[in-house]
């Protein structure tokens, strides 16, 4: 993630030369780059990580699990108030 991030930084995006240089790169970066979107909370970079399974060695993105976390912090306190709320 963060390579791809240093690549799609202002500056380094203004290489047009050295962009045409790496053309057929360019296709692999892209697809890196949808893959690792945060559209729809990580979903392409879920699917890629469960068919890679066990079988393939990964390092995983810890900003999704991180988020997981937080979103799981968040879910138990709505619920615990829920609960405290009603009694």
């Amino acid at each position: 993630m963060a390579i791809f991030a240093g690549l799609n930084f202002a500056a380094i995006s203004r290489l047009k030369q050295s962009w045409k240089a790496l053309s057929s790169s360019k296709t692999v970066i892209q697809e890196l780059t949808d893959v690792t979107s945060p559209l729809n909370n990580y979903k392409l970079y879920r699917e890629e990580l469960k068919q890679a399974g066990t079988s393939e060695p990964c390092i995983p993105y810890l900003a999704v699990y991180l988020k997981d976390l937080t979103f799981i912090e968040g879910l138990v306190f709505v619920l615990f108030m829920l609960a405290v709320t009603n009694v």
